[in-house]
């Protein structure tokens, strides 16, 4: 019999091997669990999260339904040839320059934006995304998807005279050496009321009246009539002033004008909205454009947060301010 195994020292050691070896498969032990519950608890959050983002987007889309029903119920009712809003409604053309046509995944997607409306950061967000411009870039696009992007009116109609005429937009429309012959007070007498009442209700805005010269103006216009190329180079020409006057009228023109909402084969597939974006295109840029948003939201331009000095916490109150200041009459025009 070996009695050293039993000398007090070996005894110890044994024993202090023994719960070393009994902690190390704890830690194992333990470590395991918590990797594996962090491991299940990622896996659960994605899934509740992918769920989570596809309820989004099913209610997303049912507002879509919504908002193109209610669109098309509404151009049914003036499709009346014998009503006055027909002619208006029901037109053979977008009447603006501001939309814009691009190519993904053999698809054509037009969005038809306004000024004031979102229009800089769709530019910007198809150039951020490489969205092909032209179609000879792109694969066949056989498939085509119409997307509408609106504001609120109230909101739309204040950004345009505080950008034009609070904020002198208005000196933007033209060439530098046209400004010369333009009569600065006529844009600035556009106040918020008379900007309402006159230009917008009345339809009184006629940019002719800014011009200071009116002779050159009518001697410009006949060289524009006969379409006089080497006179026309000379920058302080007004022979594009009608044009301008267009442009600028845009800036507050209604979306059944601009966008030909009622047209034949016009009718949007999709009706974004300004104040509830982030929703509304998360959805359409997984289903539509492949791409992958965060929760179902989609990031965009933040030109569009900040747009003519209106931010989101600003808008509310600056609309209540200024329309607060129109009769009711007018507010309903």
């Amino acid at each position: 019999m070996n009695f050293s195994r039993l000398n007090p020292m070996s005894l110890s050691k044994d024993r202090k091997s023994s719960l070393k070896y009994l902690a190390l498969l704890i830690f194992i032990f333990l470590a395991d669990i918590f990797v594996y519950r962090d491991r299940n608890e990622k896996v659960k959050g994605d899934l509740d999260w992918e769920e989570g983002k596809m309820i989004q987007f099913n209610k997303t889309f049912g507002r879509f339904v919504k908002r193109k029903r209610h669109l098309k119920q509404m151009c049914t009712k003036y499709e009346d040839n014998f009503k006055q809003e027909s002619t208006a409604l029901y037109q053979n053309a977008v009447m603006n320059s501001t939309s814009a046509e691009f190519y993904s995944r053999n698809k054509t997607f037009e969005i038809c934006n306004v000024h004031h409306g979102g229009m800089q950061s769709w530019r910007a967000f198809i150039n951020i995304h490489s969205f092909q411009k032209r179609q000879d870039q792109a694969k066949s696009a056989q498939v085509l998807k119409k997307l509408v992007q609106v504001r609120h009116p109230f909101i739309r109609l204040f950004s345009a005279w505080a950008d034009l005429f609070q904020q002198k937009g208005w000196e933007l429309q033209f060439q530098h050496d046209q400004l010369i012959n333009i009569d600065d007070d006529y844009f600035n007498k556009i106040t918020w009321d008379s900007f309402v009442n006159e230009v917008v209700i009345k339809n009184k805005f006629d940019i002719v009246l800014a011009v200071l010269d009116k002779e050159q103006l009518a001697a410009d216009l006949t060289k524009n009539k006969f379409n006089n190329k080497k006179q026309l180079e000379n920058n302080e020409s007004l022979h594009d002033i009608l044009d301008i006057g267009t442009r600028m009228k845009a800036h507050w023109a209604p979306y059944w004008y601009t966008c030909n909402v009622c047209g034949k084969d016009s009718l949007p597939d999709y009706v974004l909205k300004l104040e509830t974006l982030s929703n509304d295109l998360g959805a359409v840029l997984e289903t539509e454009f492949g791409l992958k948003v965060e929760k179902g939201k989609a990031m965009f331009p933040k030109v569009i947060e900040n747009a003519d000095g209106i931010n989101k916490k600003s808008a509310t109150r600056m609309v209540k301010k200024y329309f607060s200041k129109l009769t009711k009459t007018q507010v309903l025009k």
